[in-house]
């Protein structure tokens, strides 16, 4: 195995691979402040679609981005990323490099192979079931080509980290590495200064709605399975209720056309990609946060997404599909409302409630500040340290 000596904290030098732009991702963010307390030299390699962008910067971290365009995405553009990150990483030469998700994980076993007899230790963290995602249930030798890849790139690997213990436990039998459990989950809400410009009423000034409309917040991808056709189908039995989505994908149009044919486009807005650092002060105006994952396959049935954590951050109660690892922290901590099964008349149900039922958001607000107490990244971040400990 094609690994070295764990550093010793404070010494030694590592290299975050990450195919995500940190403006949108904090939780590559968190990982290099946690990293600089472990190494003395942190660099940080990630991919970014629009060369126009600002080079991201991070105090004490040296960055190098890799500009590809995502065009009509595919095979191609994700061999010219891999092969990307590998040439980088020739030139960079890191001891030590953590890679997020396969896309960085191939391309670092495969320096790490050709390394010359030098000993390269890697650590891999995946955000999520990869072979097992929707995207390839229905494409079988591309399922083949990723697990395989994922396989070989782990084999390589002193360890891994996931972030939930359902994952884990399907990891741990798949490589036959060490997997940590490390949730994906924010820093205190106290610690995340707002970006300028943004008040206690941002989310309403950005809807140009009166700071007393209730709105529903979602944030993440406009992909399938996140559930988001069901919440436009049931709007229109929650009368009143505004819904803001905080994202892009390939559903955009879609779901902009899905909102008119149901008469609620007037109450749909539609806010793009924000940056993370907005994030906690436009969630704090929501009425309820959504997190509306559907079991279209085992990535999904054990997905603990981080906008829960987001929601619960920012003190908002949250209504959930009843996935096993949701429901543990929804129905666990008492935030929120899980709903089974997840159709646009229980989610139009779950928001009267919720607004009429005497006492009931009332309970779930008093419930998040421990709640947010216990899942914070202070809290999660010796979990993420033992990687190189």
């Amino acid at each position: 195995m094609e690994t070295s000596q764990k550093a010793e904290p404070g010494t030694g030098e590592i290299t975050l691979v990450v195919a995500q732009s940190p403006r949108y991702y904090p939780h590559v963010e968190r990982h290099l402040k946690s990293l600089k307390k472990a190494f003395a030299r942190v660099r940080l390699l990630y991919w970014e679609k629009d060369g126009n962008e600002p080079v991201y910067s991070f105090p004490g971290v040296e960055t190098e981005r890799l500009v590809l365009p995502f065009g009509s995405g595919g095979t191609v553009f994700f061999l010219r990323l891999m092969a990307g990150f590998f040439f980088r990483l020739r030139r960079m030469r890191p001891q030590s490099i953590e890679a997020i998700d396969p896309y960085a994980l191939a391309p670092a076993r495969l320096y790490s192979f050709l390394a010359g007899g030098r000993r390269i230790r890697i650590a891999y963290f995946s955000m999520e079931y990869f072979s097992e995602l929707p995207s390839l249930r229905a494409k079988p030798w591309k399922r083949r080509i990723w697990r395989g890849l994922e396989r070989w790139g782990a084999g390589g690997s002193a360890v891994a980290a996931t972030v939930c213990d359902s994952i884990a436990a399907h990891l741990r039998a798949d490589f036959k590495i060490p997997v940590v459990t490390v949730r994906n989950v924010p820093e205190r809400s106290a610690v995340i200064p707002p970006a300028a410009g943004n008040g206690p009423d941002a989310l309403h000034a950005r809807c140009g709605l009166p700071a007393e409309a209730p709105i529903l917040i979602y944030q993440g991808m406009l992909q399938e399975g996140r559930g988001l056709e069901t919440a436009l189908r049931a709007l229109p039995s929650a009368p009143g209720i505004h819904f803001a989505v905080i994202g892009d994908g390939p559903l955009r149009e879609s779901l902009r056309a899905l909102a008119k044919a149901e008469g609620c486009a007037d109450r749909t807005h539609f806010l793009g990609e924000v940056d993370f650092r907005d994030l906690v002060t436009l969630t704090r105006g929501a009425f309820a946060g959504l997190a509306p994952f559907q079991a279209l396959s085992a990535s999904y049935l054990y997905s603990l997404p981080g906008k829960l954590f987001e929601y619960i951050q920012a003190g908002v109660p949250v209504i959930a599909t009843a996935l096993p690892e949701i429901r543990k922290v929804v129905e666990g901590y008492g935030v929120g409302i899980c709903l089974e099964p997840y159709a646009p008349e229980t989610l139009a149900a779950a928001l009267r409630r919720m607004r009429e039922e005497p006492g009931l958001r009332e309970g779930f607000l008093g419930n998040l500040p421990a709640a947010g107490a216990a899942l914070c990244w202070e809290a999660e971040e010796s979990a993420y340290l033992s990687l190189y400990r």
